[in-house]
C-alpha cells in the first residue's frame, strides 16, 4: 500500500537508485532461484511505481565473471520480460565470485547522480569462484567492508537459507524459507528506502 510512502517527499524518493544483484549460481537452483526472480519483479513493480531507479542484475561464473542485466536504471521492463531474462540467465548457473560483482555493481552505481544508493546483494552461501585460486571469502569480506567504510553505498545482504551473509555484511537478514524473499524485500524497502 502507498500509505506507508506519506512521509516522504518526491523529491527525497526521487533521489534514490536501489540496485538488487541476485546470486545466479548452481547452489540457487531451484525454489530460491524462482523465489528470487519473483522478489525482484515485485520490487521492479513497487519501485517503478513509486518513480525511484532501480537495476537489477544476477551473476556467477565459469571461469570468468558473468553479470546478466535484467533491468537497467533508466529502463522500464515488464514482469513477464523480466522473468525470461531470469529463466534465460538460469541456463548458465556456474559459481560466484561474490566480491568482484560486487565491486563491478558499486562502480555502476557509484556513476548515478542520485544522492542515496543502495545495493542489495540476494547470496545463499560462501562466495566460491570456478577458478578456486585466491581467498574469495576474504577479498568478498574486504569489498564489502570497504563499500561500508566509504559510506557512499548502503550495501544489504540478504541471505537465503544460508547465514554466511551475517559474517560478511554489517547490515544483513536471513531467511529461513524462499518465500518469505518478497516480505524481506518490502520490509527493507519500507525501513531503508522510505524512511
Amino acid at each position: 500500500g502507498k500509505h506507508v510512502f506519506k512521509q516522504r517527499t518526491v523529491e527525497e524518493l526521487l533521489d534514490t537508485a536501489v540496485m538488487i544483484l541476485v546470486d545466479g549460481s548452481g547452489s540457487m537452483c531451484g525454489d530460491k532461484y524462482a523465489h528470487a526472480a519473483k522478489a525482484a519483479t515485485l520490487l521492479n513493480s513497487t519501485l517503478e511505481e513509486l518513480q525511484i531507479e532501480c537495476a537489477i542484475h544476477s551473476f556467477t561464473d565459469g571461469y570468468r565473471c558473468k553479470q546478466f542485466e535484467h533491468k537497467n536504471f533508466d529502463t522500464t521492463i515488464n514482469t513477464e520480460d523480466l522473468i525470461d531474462t531470469f529463466a534465460s540467465a538460469s541456463e548458465e548457473m556456474g559459481s560466484n565470485a561474490d566480491g568482484d560483482n560486487i565491486l563491478y555493481s558499486a562502480g555502476l552505481l557509484l556513476e548515478r547522480r542520485e544522492q542515496k544508493k543502495i545495493l542489495v546483494v540476494l547470496s545463499d552461501g560462501q562466495p566460491a569462484a570456478s577458478s578456486g585460486s585466491g581467498d574469495i571469502y576474504g577479498w568478498t569480506k574486504r569489498v564489502i567492508r570497504e563499500i561500508e567504510e566509504d559510506g557512499e553505498i548502503e550495501i544489504y545482504g540478504i541471505g537465503l537459507l544460508d547465514s554466511t551473509v551475517e559474517e560478511l555484511y554489517s547490515n544483513n537478514a536471513v531467511i529461513e524459507d524462499a518465500a518469505s524473499l518478497e516480505e524481506c524485500l518490502i520490509k527493507l524497502l519500507q525501513e531503508h528506502v522510505l524512511v
